[in-house]
């Protein structure tokens, strides 16, 4: 299931507040799109181009829901994440 998927992923950053999180894939419009905690992976709707022979689908750990303030959160891991993300969205602008 994806939720054990985020579970893996936020035991290897040792995130504790992992409700923030998600695990995205880029759909046929370009946009990220979140899997489905309590589904299976391959049981989401994938981009077809990804479907194609040796084409690469690609995961990404993302941050889902924003907080207002950072000092809504105490795990220093998800502030990190969360800083490192909006850094990351900031220089892309």
């Amino acid at each position: 299931y994806a939720g054990e998927l985020l579970d893996i992923v936020a035991s290897h950053f040792n995130l504790k507040e992992k409700e923030y999180f998600g695990i995205a894939f880029i759909d046929d419009t370009g946009q990220y799109s979140w899997l489905q905690l309590d589904k299976r992976v391959l049981e989401h709707e994938f981009p077809k181009k990804s479907l194609l022979q040796g084409s690469t689908l690609t995961f990404y750990f993302r941050i889902k829901y924003f907080v207002e303030s950072i000092t809504q959160l105490y795990d220093s891991a998800s502030i990190e994440a969360f800083y490192l993300q909006t850094k990351s969205l900031i220089a892309k602008v």
